[in-house]
């Protein structure tokens, strides 16, 4: 993790970027949480903390900011906030045990900015989320956690907030909150207006605003150490050193260590599947979230294109698809997922009806391999007599070479893919 902030730090710099938006901090505990899933660090508070502070360590070397979000966690949700407005349920008690730690440990870090969550938390606000919140915001992060940064609200434009506030509204209340940046206001116009107005009105104070042009001014002197308030000049010299890192992420050992991290993570079945195969009839069922937005599958990529090689004919199907016929008894389907937990994504694992169709197959006799890519919640959603019965592999990549690993690890003859060894 602290070599994650190392890199990311450094590529930040390398495109003239100053402020990173990690890392998070929540504490997945809900398998079924669309928007964080896999981006969390862990399942633990603990392995959250550790990992999460290590990543500040790491990025704390370069002049850019870091952000621990979501506050006060957006792990054990069920609901994606850039659609609805999800409520953490909890106890003070249990916020206090599961949730605060690892931003405890973030700010005692030295992270420099903290992201709000679009988040109703009853125990704390029945009414605000925490993103309008002056309970939370300023009550609980500022007082309580001693929290002097700069305090950013996630976008916006996300529908928990947009849906229910207005953008006006939601502005005035996110400052009022003691929020220092508004993150992706729909109309950046319609928010500075607002805060304007309220000012000019009396219901924000002058020395309010005041208090985050100092944060602001603070976090641009560490990351800039020559910048005054009024000088718009910012250096474009971004050191030689981005081009060693460059260089650096180019050579085979970078390559190597990718491999290794991917190896390291796959889980298998105790069975493979023949390189050859006396059926006919074999098909390829490549399932993703999106095909719009599949960046990693394409006619060139292993996923599509080692099972061609092998006599599998292609068909891709999305959640957005019908579902394709199942009974063939002269054909053997692999099947491969590409799933995993994205903002915007609505879906963190599989669909009731895209598990009723792998249930088809497999009572068919049809399901002949399985590979899924991207999130292990999806891995748990079969039962363990179910991945007795067949070939799986599971690999948390979904890029070209994790594609490669997982199919060469599938089949049992490898020597076919020795071109692809260095995807």
């Amino acid at each position: 993790a602290e070599t994650m902030g190392d890199i990311t730090a450094q590529e930040a710099v390398a495109i003239g970027l100053n402020w990173i938006l990690a890392p998070v901090v929540d504490v997945n505990n809900n398998p079924d949480n669309p928007v964080i899933n896999i981006r969390a660090f862990g399942e633990t508070t603990e392995l959250v903390g550790q990992l999460a502070t290590a990543f500040i360590r790491g990025a704390q070397q370069y002049p850019v900011l870091t952000t621990a979000k979501h506050f006060p966690g957006h792990g054990d949700t069920a609901v994606d906030s850039h659609f609805e407005l999800p409520i953490l349920p909890h106890s003070e008690s249990r916020l206090v045990e599961i949730e605060l730690p690892p931003f405890v440990e973030a700010i005692a870090a030295g992270v420099d900015s903290v992201m709000s969550a679009h988040l109703l938390i009853p125990a704390w606000d029945s009414e605000l989320p925490a993103t309008l919140s002056h309970k939370i915001v300023t009550g609980q992060l500022r007082q309580k956690l001693g929290f002097n940064g700069l305090v950013v609200t996630d976008a916006l434009v996300m529908g928990a907030i947009a849906n229910r506030y207005g953008l006006a509204e939601a502005s005035v209340l996110a400052v009022e909150a003691g929020a220092d940046i508004l993150l992706m206001p729909l109309d950046a116009e319609v928010t500075i207006n607002a805060v304007c107005n309220a000012v000019s009105e009396g219901r924000i104070s002058e020395s309010r605003i005041d208090e985050s042009l100092q944060r602001i001014w603070q976090v641009k002197s560490k990351v800039y150490p020559t910048w005054q308030p009024g000088n718009g000049q910012i250096s474009d010299d971004f050191s030689a050193s981005t081009y060693i890192l460059v260089d650096k992420l180019a050579q085979p050992q970078a390559q190597k260590t990718v491999t290794k991290i991917l190896h390291d993570s796959l889980q298998l079945g105790e069975s493979y599947l023949p390189s050859k195969s006396s059926i006919k009839h074999l098909r390829n069922l490549i399932f993703v979230q999106d095909m719009l937005n599949s960046p990693f599958l394409g006619n060139h990529t292993p996923a599509v294109t080692l099972p061609r090689q092998l006599g599998y004919q292609l068909q891709t199907i999305d959640s957005n698809s019908e579902l394709p016929e199942v009974v063939n008894s002269d054909r053997l389907t692999l099947l491969q997922l590409f799933i995993r937990g994205n903002p915007f994504g609505k879906l963190a694992s599989l669909s009731q009806a895209s598990q009723d169709l792998i249930k088809n197959l497999l009572i068919n006799g049809e399901l002949q391999g399985l590979i899924i890519y991207g999130s292990q919640y999806t891995l748990k959603q079969f039962s363990c007599e179910i991945l007795s019965d067949i070939p799986y592999v599971f690999s948390y990549g979904q890029m070209p070479k994790a594609q490669a690993i997982a199919l060469k690890l599938l089949f049992k003859d490898l020597q076919i893919y020795q071109s692809f060894s260095k995807i």
